[in-house]
């Protein structure tokens, strides 16, 4: 009788932490339809920990010497993932603050595919919406592209990238 006493408070106290995170999670979550979201988010927010997402940027006419990038950011591993819950609970209270992922860059190659030049460190700012890897930055809330200067270079949007890799023959830098 003793651990039935036990039980129900123990019980009631799980279901009130299950109604507070249901809660949470609506609250933080979006309704925005899927034109208005930002480059690289999902229906309920932003891009998840376990996700990837992949990002076309195709040069404006005129461009020069700029040519495509197919951007695919990478999932993050078990301990940044860890470490994300604390960064979720801490969102509740202040400011969200900017989040490193691993991107592989991919340039078209002469075989109609896309070949990877280079494995990067891109930065995930809700603040400012933007995408920033080396040398260039994308706008999440328009797709624009621009160059580090800040000159608008292209346009960007997010596209199945595992069928666009799926032509390639190698998908490691």
């Amino acid at each position: 009788m003793t651990a039935l006493a036990l039980s129900s408070p123990v019980r009631s106290l799980w279901s009130r932490l299950a109604a507070l995170l249901g809660l949470a999670v609506l609250m933080m979550s979006s309704e925005l339809r899927a034109e208005e979201r930002p480059l690289l988010s999902s229906p309920y927010g932003e891009l998840c920990t376990t996700c990837e997402g992949f990002a076309l940027c195709e040069p404006d006419a005129g461009g020069g010497d700029v040519h495509a990038v197919l951007l695919h950011v990478q999932s993050l591993n078990f301990w940044q993932q860890i470490g994300t819950i604390w960064s979720w609970l801490r969102h509740l209270f202040a400011p969200v603050r900017p989040e490193t992922r691993t991107v592989t860059l991919y340039h078209p190659d002469a075989d109609g595919g896309w070949a990877p030049v280079a494995e990067e460190r891109a930065v995930l700012d809700l603040g400012s919406n933007r995408i920033d890897y080396p040398g260039a930055w994308i706008d999440r809330g328009d797709g624009a592209w621009h160059d580090q200067d800040g000159r608008r270079i292209g346009q960007c949007v997010a596209v199945a990238g595992r069928d666009l890799l799926s032509a390639s023959s190698s998908d490691t830098p």
